[in-house]
């Protein structure tokens, strides 16, 4: 086909050398065609890439408009000058007012939240306090007409609040923190929380944070962005959890067992066969019992070999070829022997062939098993098993050399001349 001259028809649009592209190309590609990109792109190991993308939704324009909660009496001007100078206009509500919009005669429709207009509360910006702390029952019910009023006429709440989930300075802030999440899970209202952790600092970081907030979208299994917090300028989501990764893996020993039931073994796993991003380490309890001529080595070292790659990628799938996972040489300290082992002690340092290598602790045989020279490391004795076992079935078994078998000298050629 590279002979015919419709072949590259594609070299006006950069495809000079090849008619395929990569990832990133696909992802430009899809989004001028009005998708979201390339959301998820996973290499088979070859050539291809299954990706996956879904069409952009459209995302009207946001009114410009939004209703300013402050207390009575309270400073608003710094945040209304922000939320100005950013286009926006705005609708002034006390609660005050907002609950005697439920005992007024004519609906109070001007004194109740405008309808689908999202609500910015400033309450906890009151020098007296934050809103929460120390809540009377006469603001309780005032807000409890705010949630409904919001409920009935489908306004979203950004409530701006002081720092409790990142850099707690005031604890009498967190409470909101909790009132917003049950908010939205008992009413369905878009209750959002923004933590500033200096309230009398620069708030330019609230018109972004509110205009993110408009464009929010709920869909199925989907849920909108909820909880804000700015720290030293930077404004913070709550999608990561931050571990502690040596911590975490720590053996721990629980009350009451004995040290050789309290390990707690990581081993190298495949969630899905042929996609290399798959591979996880899957924490599972190791077995206490070492067979009679087994002994217990904490692995320090694995070294990485090519069926390992065949076998990540799914070109090896056979059980058998497997054996207990991927790795198959390494190695580490004995910490525990076998009753009938008698050349191996706790503290050896040896190397091992196995598979299922990839592991912080491997039950092995012993005959598979070989002390490791004083002066060698850790890297260098996990990358002799494998070649030294091919070496020796090449010699011995393929080719059955044997004691005695020595390798003839070529004969010298000879030149004859006239």
């Amino acid at each position: 086909m590279g002979v015919l001259p419709g072949w590259w028809l594609g070299a006006a649009d950069g495809r000079v050398t090849e008619p395929y592209v990569d990832s990133q190309r696909w992802d430009a590609e899809l989004r001028a065609a009005g998708f979201t990109g390339a959301e998820v792109v996973a290499y088979d190991g070859y050539l291809n890439n299954n990706i996956i993308a879904t069409p952009a939704l459209p995302q009207p324009t946001p009114a410009k408009r939004v209703t300013l909660l402050h207390p009575v009496g309270g400073v608003v001007d710094k945040v209304r000058g922000h939320l100005e100078r950013a286009g926006y206009k705005i609708d002034l509500r006390t609660l005050d007012v907002v609950a005697a919009a439920a005992d007024a005669a004519d609906d109070g429709d001007h004194l109740s939240l405008p309808p689908h207009q999202d609500v910015l509360s400033v309450l906890d910006l009151d020098p007296a306090g934050p809103f929460f702390h120390q809540l009377t029952q006469t603001q309780f019910a005032h807000f409890q007409e705010l949630v409904r009023q919001a409920r009935d006429r489908h306004c979203g709440v950004l409530w701006l609040t002081g720092a409790s989930q990142v850099g707690c300075a005031d604890p009498r802030f967190a409470p909101v923190i909790g009132v917003a999440r049950v908010v939205r899970t008992e009413t369905g209202i878009d209750f959002a929380t923004l933590e500033l952790d200096n309230l009398g600092g620069d708030l330019g970081v609230v018109p972004a944070v509110l205009a993110e907030f408009h464009r929010r979208v709920a869909e199925e299994d989907v849920t909108p962005e909820a909880e804000w917090a700015c720290v030293r300028g930077k404004v913070l989501i709550g999608r990561y959890h931050f571990v502690d990764v040596p911590g975490g893996i720590t053996e721990k020993r629980k009350p009451g067992e004995e040290e050789e039931d309290a390990r707690t073994v990581l081993k190298l796993e495949q969630h899905r066969p042929g996609l290399v991003n798959t591979l996880f380490w899957e924490r599972r309890a190791e077995a206490a019992a070492l067979g009679e001529h087994e002994v217990r080595v904490d692995v320090r070292t694995v070294g990485l070999n090519f069926k390992d790659v065949l076998v990540s990628l799914g070109v090896i799938a056979e059980q058998y070829s497997i054996g207990r996972g991927m790795g198959y040489e390494c190695s580490g300290v004995v910490t525990a022997v076998g009753s009938g082992v008698r050349d191996y002690l706790a503290g050896d340092r040896v190397l091992a062939c196995s598979s299922g290598a990839f592991t912080t602790s491997l039950r092995v045989s012993e005959t598979l098993c070989a002390k490791m020279p004083e002066g060698m490391t850790f890297e260098e004795g996990a990358t002799l098993p494998v070649v030294y076992c091919t070496a020796i079935y090449g010699l011995l078994d393929a080719g059955r050399l044997s004691k005695g078998m020595v390798s003839e000298p070529p004969l010298p050629s000879l030149r004859l001349s006239s």
